[in-house]
């Protein structure tokens, strides 16, 4: 059997986004070179020891025809819950499983071919990257591409301040200057542009103590300076199952930072920055985004513990355009 090179489920109900306004995930490739040493996706399946198969490398792309053929056409149904948020075209992330703008991109192109017929669709997307592959991409192209959406944001992963950082991290992805440039230069085209700060990594992504509010600044300034709208945290977490296939330089670091790992959330996380901390970091990096006049999105479960009311939908940055109102409660309603 071939190995699987795109996702063979492309399109698929996110609702683990339940409260950000992204209701479906489209996920092109199965795998991601960048090999990020915290990637929810790469840990459960090394763990769970499945690494996919398909009846052809690219039966994702055939997948993917159908499902619009028959969504935006006569086979249409409206009682099939994926097929109504397609069809009614509430926003979709490319994608959540793997970066669409790797360097399989560079080679293959096949996030251009599913985008292209998104944007046929005027089909609102959020696109999470961290453009590994960009500097061997006709970037005037892809460009051109976004620009044909009337509805498109890129959401720019950058974890850490320092290169160094980042290379024991995320071995196969850009420095964070490049990622910052990459930035600037979408935003100077037009394109809106948010950063996510996701994993904050304890005692690495910043290089000042957690509990001071400057040790966030630099960072955040970096940002602005790059035309984004908004940046977005959540902190670093390995789910218990997934203890397994962490590296040792994982269990190093967890072993190092026992201080941190929440006791409470032990029987499901490997591990996860205690409640406390979380609350103090979210409160001082919202703070020093705000004076920024920065979007900032916070994990869910922080969101009251800052600004006012009227910032409870704060849970991840997104232009005005996405109706975080329309959770899945009420899309359900609508679906009946």
């Amino acid at each position: 059997m071939p190995s699987t090179l795109l996702h063979p489920r492309p399109v698929q109900l996110f609702q683990g986004m339940w409260a950000t306004g992204i209701f479906l995930n489209c996920n092109v490739y199965w795998n991601c070179p960048t090999g990020c040493r915290y990637c929810y996706v790469r840990l459960n399946r090394q763990s769970n020891r499945y690494t996919g198969s398909a009846h052809s490398p690219t039966e994702g792309l055939h997948k993917f025809s159908l499902l619009v053929n028959k969504v935006f056409g006569s086979r249409y149904n409206p009682q099939n819950a994926l097929e109504f948020a397609f069809h009614e075209r509430l926003p979709m992330m490319l994608s959540n499983n793997s970066d669409p703008l790797c360097s399989l991109e560079a080679e293959h192109g096949y996030a251009r071919q599913y985008l292209q017929v998104l944007a046929d669709l005027e089909y609102p997307v959020q696109i999470l990257t961290k453009a590994a592959g960009w500097n061997q991409l006709d970037q005037d192209a892809y460009i051109d591409l976004f620009k044909r959406f009337p509805k498109l944001w890129v959401s720019v992963t950058i974890t850490a301040e320092t290169p160094e950082v980042s290379r024991r991290w995320e071995p196969g992805a850009p420095t964070p200057e490049q990622r910052l440039t990459f930035c600037r230069q979408l935003t100077e085209a037009g394109i809106p542009v948010e950063v996510h700060c996701t994993p904050w990594i304890p005692d690495e992504s910043f290089q000042g103590a957690w509990d001071d509010a400057g040790s966030y600044r630099p960072f955040l300034q970096a940002v602005k300076a790059a035309g984004c709208f908004g940046v977005t945290i959540a902190p670093l977490c390995y789910d218990h199952s997934d203890a397994a296939a962490v590296t040792q330089a994982d269990r190093e670091y967890v072993k190092a930072h026992e201080w941190c790992n929440s006791a409470p959330d032990r029987p499901w996380r490997y591990f996860l920055p205690d409640v406390s901390i979380m609350a103090e970091v979210n409160r001082l990096f919202y703070a020093e985004a705000k004076a920024l006049n920065l979007e900032c999105g916070l994990h869910p479960a922080f969101v009251s513990s800052v600004g006012d009311g009227a910032e409870l939908q704060s849970s991840c940055c997104s232009p005005q355009w996405v109706d975080k109102r329309l959770s899945w409660i009420r899309a359900a309603n609508r679906l009946r």
